[in-house]
């Protein structure tokens, strides 16, 4: 799995990051950390009748199980299921992303609200969440590879502040990675 990632980060071929994704849950159909990351690149790709498929499978899945897993996923399955037309699942889907955001502790909440109020059409809320997002540290890489690929993140784009908004969060990230970077190669770690 992390091989898709990576041969992404490299080149940025989606099509290709999905291929290996699914010949690789195809190995272990069981694995719902992967069948997830497929459905969502599905999802990323606008393809929303491929992402129904992949994530029926995983919720189905979740429910069977009783799991509590991946409830960061949950906007994303809204707007897939909005997307068919299944509006009381949707709005279900967004109720647990709700909840979830509320008690998000994490670095990752103000993205994650942001992600809620553009949902929303509080375009203007969302920019705020990104703006607090940007001063956070030690987030992962791949945040800003997916971070705009989000169809929720698209009207957002068109707002005056969102480019320099998205530069701070990658110049933080980078300007944090090169001193771990040195740190790491001054210890003769690197």
């Amino acid at each position: 799995m992390l091989k898709a990632f990576i041969l992404y980060a490299k080149d940025g071929n989606t099509g290709r990051m999905k291929n290996l994704l699914i010949k690789e849950w195809k190995k272990d159909t069981t694995r719902l950390d992967i069948l997830q990351e497929v459905a969502k690149v599905w999802y990323f790709q606008e393809e929303y009748d491929s992402a129904f498929y992949y994530y029926e499978k995983f919720v189905n899945a979740r429910e069977k199980f009783g799991l509590d897993i991946y409830p960061q996923e949950d906007v994303k399955i809204s707007i897939v299921y909005r997307k068919k037309g299944l509006e009381a699942q949707a709005a279900k889907f967004f109720n647990d992303y709700t909840e979830y955001c509320k008690k998000d502790q994490s670095i990752y909440k103000s993205a994650s609200m942001a992600v809620k109020y553009a949902y929303e059409g509080e375009n203007g809320e969302a920019i705020e969440q990104l703006k607090i997002f940007a001063t956070q540290d030690n987030y992962q890489y791949w945040i800003l590879l997916f971070m705009e690929l989000d169809p929720l993140i698209k009207p957002l784009k068109s707002h005056p502040e969102f480019d320099g908004i998205i530069q701070k969060i990658k110049d933080r990230f980078w300007e944090k990675h090169n001193i771990l970077e040195k740190l790491l190669e001054n210890k003769g770690l690197l």
